[in-house]
């Protein structure tokens, strides 16, 4: 399947089916047994790690950092591909940071520590990062699992914008209806293989599901 600049693709399958496989081998993080993934026609188990990053932001189901690092140090980190080695953040660096915060209305989080947040305050903690990276491709892993329903809605008009601005968009779900409030493709994953890619509304019928 492809995914074209400014497009969004839901990846929806029962536990177990190999969303988050499939996700890590479309990031290079693992190898594939068959096939290839590429961006703009380049090998992406070619690239080197910082050029992947520049290139594709990852949002994981979950992240328990080994130390307690601030959570706009957290977003900060998004920017690392951006930087020369040993090389301290610019101002351009943190003005990325914070409007990645204030995009997510968790700007109040800032000098919160990561470790001492909720579920769901860490998923918005790691969905800021993403944006702070700059990156053309946003890669999530049930990005919206642990919100409470406005959180959900924050989220997906988070998306939405990256969408406007020509990024695309890439994300394993459980929940048909977020793939629909984004007018994203949908892409499903069964025992037998792929069905897709397609509509949403033209995939996701309740037989399908």
């Amino acid at each position: 399947f492809s995914l074209a600049r400014g497009q969004a693709l839901a990846m929806l399958g029962p536990n177990g089916s190999g969303k988050t496989t499939l996700l890590r081998c479309l990031l290079g993080l693992l190898d594939p047994m068959a096939g290839s993934v590429r961006i703009d026609e380049e090998d992406v188990h070619r690239m080197a790690p910082p050029r992947r990053a520049r290139r594709m932001a990852y949002v994981p189901q979950a992240v328990s950092p080994a130390f307690p690092f601030e959570v706009f140090d957290m977003v900060l980190m998004g920017r690392s591909a951006h930087l020369r080695f040993m090389a301290d953040p610019a101002r351009a660096d943190l003005d990325a940071a914070w409007d990645a915060l204030e995009c997510l209305a968790i700007g109040h989080l800032a000098q919160r520590r990561f470790d001492s947040l909720s579920g769901g305050e860490r998923q918005l903690a790691l969905l800021a990062r993403a944006l702070a990276q700059a990156a053309p491709i946003i890669v999530l892993d049930e990005p919206c699992a642990s919100l409470d329903p406005g959180h959900q809605v924050e989220v997906l008009s988070a998306l939405r914008a990256l969408r406007r601005e020509g990024r695309s968009v890439l994300m394993s779900t459980h929940l048909p209806e977020h793939a629909l409030a984004l007018g994203a493709g949908a892409l499903l994953i069964h025992p037998s293989g792929l069905t897709g890619p397609a509509p949403a509304a033209q995939l996701l019928q309740a037989e399908a599901l």
